[in-house]
């Protein structure tokens, strides 16, 4: 099912605490609500493969950067 081009795509942070379980665990529950958006751009027709490269029309940059720890500054 992970063969194609990347759409969307999401971090999710590693804690010290973490087992390979509960990281996977983490990282489903947010493929559970990334995915659903994927079929929606697709559904809308908004979506043009270049290549590996997927651009989405009428797409937003980028507002965000993750950063972990946080910190203030």
């Amino acid at each position: 099912m992970d063969t194609g081009p990347v759409i969307i795509q999401a971090a999710v942070p590693v804690v010290f605490e973490d087992t390979e379980e509960s990281l996977s665990e983490r990282i489903l529950r947010l493929e559970h609500k990334i995915f659903p958006e994927a079929i929606k751009l697709f559904a809308e027709n908004r979506l043009e493969v270049i290549g590996r490269k997927v651009k989405i029309r009428d797409a937003a940059a980028p507002d965000q950067s993750f950063v972990n720890p946080p910190f203030s500054g």
